[in-house]
């Protein structure tokens, strides 16, 4: 199995959706293009650490990068926010409850 099959099959299995998955292995196929050896994993690894972001953990769509600005990437032209931030559109998972109406 190829790293790019291997990857297919591990964003499968986490519902990452098949418009983000189609990004990433494209992601993938681009890197091993251009960096088809081992050795340049390591290379790349470094390029790839000098940009820094933080995640939210409250509002996983809020990121913040090491100049310390925040933004959404929901938003379209992703403007700067600040705190406390209320997006207008959020959603949260709830669990599906079945009932039995014709229990006693």
């Amino acid at each position: 199995m190829s790293i790019i099959d291997q990857a297919k099959a591990e964003l499968a299995r986490i519902n990452f959706g098949d418009e983000d998955t189609a990004v990433m292995v494209d992601l993938l196929e681009r890197f091993f293009d251009q960096w088809n050896s081992g050795g340049a994993v390591s290379v790349a690894w470094a390029v790839l650490q000098r940009q820094q972001y933080w995640q939210n953990r409250r509002c996983t769509t809020v990121f913040k990068d090491a100049d310390g600005r925040a933004y959404n990437i929901d938003t379209p032209g992703r403007p700067t926010i600040t705190f406390p931030y209320w997006p207008d559109r959020s959603e949260v998972p709830s669990p599906v409850v079945k009932t039995n109406k014709n229990a006693s």
